[in-house]
């Protein structure tokens, strides 16, 4: 069992009391292993923890777990949020917003309609663009058409046997194009077939004229593709066929005259 000094400095060293020099000199015996020492060390803790017990048990006063609750009640309360300030609206200003969302309204609804009517607008020129085309489509069309049946009566008649044909030249040389007229007796039809003629300026026409007794007759106008190519039917035909004489062709003001410039006379050729 330690001696009573070791036991002082054991309790002592244990309840932190020690001076530095005498807690070092204990910490090394405790280091050291020195029996006394550790088991001083040992009752002193002991003591120590049984201290709390050493006292006799007492009755809390009357509200003190009250106040323990609600103070602890106080503490856990969250923190107010403060509220914040509603701003009011005058009445001026309230009419003021409410004409300036009437006009906004307003406006955004004249943007749709202009807009709108703009798409309309380029919907219906376009249409009739397109309605345009088509009816040139439909002219151009129709124009194929009837030089497709004036080809074919034309190859019919050239099958005929009591077919006549008459060539048309220059009536001066060195003089480009020529012609020839077919002249189908047996049903008095007569087509003109024209080859290398110059395509005239746009105020300008080709004239083909019959020559009988009547004179100067209007066969017909016609204008030559870019090959200087042509086809007619030549109109204004005399009864009798045997009453031609001649075909000639003349350059006319656009539209045709009513009698030949003898002038301009590019083709004639006699029957």
């Amino acid at each position: 069992m330690p001696d009573e000094r070791i036991q002082d400095l054991a309790a002592a060293y244990v309840l932190g009391a020690l001076e530095p020099h005498e807690a070092a000199e204990f910490s090394r015996r405790l280091a050291a292993g020195d029996a006394s020492a550790t088991e001083a060390f040992a009752q002193a803790q002991r003591v120590v923890a049984a201290l709390p017990f050493a006292s006799p048990a007492q009755s809390p006063p009357p509200g003190l777990k009250q106040r323990v609750l609600q103070a602890v009640a106080a503490t856990a309360t969250s923190p107010t949020i403060p509220r914040l300030p509603v701003r009011r609206i005058s009445a001026p200003a309230r009419r003021t917003l409410a004409l300036a969302a009437g006009f906004l309204v307003v406006a955004l609804g004249a943007v749709a309609w202009l807009l709108q009517r703009q798409a309309l607008q380029a919907l219906r020129h376009e249409t009739a663009t397109l309605r345009q085309e088509l009816q040139q489509k439909e002219a151009e069309l129709a124009q194929l058409k009837l030089a497709l049946a004036l080809h074919h009566d034309l190859a019919r008649a050239l099958h005929q046997p009591r077919a006549l044909l008459v060539t048309l030249h220059p009536p001066q040389p060195n003089q480009p194009g020529q012609a020839t007229v077919l002249f189908d007796r047996e049903k008095q039809r007569a087509y003109l077939v024209a080859l290398d003629l110059p395509p005239l300026a746009e105020e300008y026409d080709y004239q083909l004229w019959h020559i009988g007794n009547a004179g100067p007759v209007d066969g017909g106008v016609f204008e030559v593709d870019e090959a200087g190519y042509a086809v007619l039917e030549v109109r204004n035909l005399p009864a009798a066929g045997n009453a031609l004489t001649a075909f000639a062709v003349t350059r006319e003001p656009r539209g045709g005259s009513a009698t030949p410039t003898l002038t301009q006379m590019l083709l004639f050729g006699k029957v």
